[in-house]
């Protein structure tokens, strides 16, 4: 009998070595520090999003070598500061992209009113705008 017991135990045992993967892979694998070891992960950088002319266009820009300015607000309004006959003159008006590259600005003023279509390009803190009609004209930002 005893016998007998044994040869079932010893079975079992050989059938609980001889086991699925799937129920061992719980297990820890040993190591000196009972950890697995794992090749240490690098992060890879994400690139850094190359800003929008809508965005870049924001704030004030002044024409190289000339006095008028120009200051764009996120709202879509911008303002236009220009020497006139008395002073400088402020002059409201609004713009809006009309695709990625293409800005329309309309400035309205006491005594009439423009609107303006350029293709708008930058490079570090010079903005160019390549107006419909011909011609460009290059600004500097001033903040």
């Amino acid at each position: 009998m005893r016998l007998a017991v044994c040869v079932v135990g010893l079975l079992s045992l050989l059938l609980v070595s001889c086991g699925d993967s799937a129920e061992t892979s719980t297990q820890k694998p040993s190591g000196a520090s009972g950890a697995a070891a794992r090749p240490l992960a690098t992060a890879t950088p994400r690139p850094t999003p190359t800003p929008r002319p809508a965005q870049l266009i924001l704030g004030k820009w002044q024409e190289v070598n000339a006095v008028e300015t120009y200051e764009f607000f996120p709202d879509g309004t911008a303002l236009k500061v220009q020497q006139g006959l008395f002073g400088a003159d402020d002059v409201d008006g609004n713009y809006r992209f009309q695709d990625v590259d293409h800005v329309r600005i309309e400035w309205v003023g006491a005594w009439s009113s423009e609107v303006l279509h350029a293709d708008v390009s930058f490079s570090g803190n010079r903005m160019l705008l390549s107006w419909s009609t011909g011609g460009a004209t290059e600004y500097g930002r001033v903040r």
